[in-house]
């Protein structure tokens, strides 16, 4: 994970839940917090597992991915994956679309019909540029709206 708090956000009851289940299957797991310093400087990524005695990343890194960090996992072949990102492959993350979609239908099934889609933006940041989940929530509640003729 991040240092920085707006890009590397994982709740407590997540990182509990992610280490039970591991624990579970006897797999150990070590929660570290880098600067993106590490995670982009050539050879650190690589040390950081030698030192922490670890096989693979599971990498909490949502927005704002530094490339250089992505080229260095590739050029390593480092065994990770992703949470809550959109990635080709190696990711888990919710599946956004049908949530906005549900809860819209959710309020939709309750007889309402004025629903609006609020997002919280951090800054200034637009539609097009917020994390994805943000875009496949209102597409969801834009498909139920379509849907109910609303």
């Amino acid at each position: 994970m991040s240092t920085d708090g707006a890009v590397s956000t994982l709740a407590a009851r997540t990182q509990s839940a992610i280490h039970d289940a591991l624990s579970a299957h006897e797999i150990h797991l070590l929660f570290t917090r880098l600067p993106d310093e590490k995670l982009t400087e050539e050879g650190q990524i690589p040390k950081i597992l030698r030192q922490a005695c670890a096989d693979a990343l599971l990498i909490n890194y949502t927005d704002h991915i530094p490339e250089k960090m992505v080229q260095i996992l590739r050029t390593h072949q480092v065994p990770s994956v992703w949470l809550n990102t959109r990635q080709p492959f190696n990711c888990v993350r919710p599946d956004d679309l049908a949530a906005g979609h549900a809860a819209t239908m959710t309020l939709l099934g309750k007889g309402h019909q004025r629903i609006a889609f609020v997002n919280y933006a951090h800054g200034t940041e637009t539609l097009g540029s917020s994390h994805y989940s943000v875009r496949d929530r209102q597409q969801g509640y834009e498909t139920a709206m379509g849907d109910a003729g609303l």
